[in-house]
């Protein structure tokens, strides 16, 4: 029993003793983990920072479409109505039926 109580001590001893170790040792795995990890949420940061600069461009392109037929539909109109009332005299000039 005093052998075994002995052997005990000892092998509390050797854990104590070698504890910094070990936790150095699994801290290390952590580290190595999370630098992983940064380089992940880097890569996406970067990739979530061009689809908003995309979707920004995409944006002013289409404001930009916008203004433009705005201006066309005005040019339409006007065309329109030109024509309907051309249209209108060639119909008064025809012949009644």
């Amino acid at each position: 029993m005093a052998q075994s109580l002995e052997a005990r001590t000892t092998d509390i001893e050797y854990i104590i003793a070698h504890l910094p170790d070990d936790l150095n040792a699994r801290f290390a795995g952590v580290d190595v983990k999370m630098a992983t990890i940064r380089e992940t949420q880097l890569l996406h940061t970067q990739r979530f920072s061009t689809l908003e600069r995309k979707i920004e461009g995409l944006d002013q392109r289409i404001d930009r479409l916008e203004e433009r037929m705005g201006g066309l539909e005005a040019k339409i109109d006007s065309v329109r109505d030109r024509l309907e009332g051309k249209i209108d005299l060639i119909l008064q000039r025809l012949p009644a039926q």
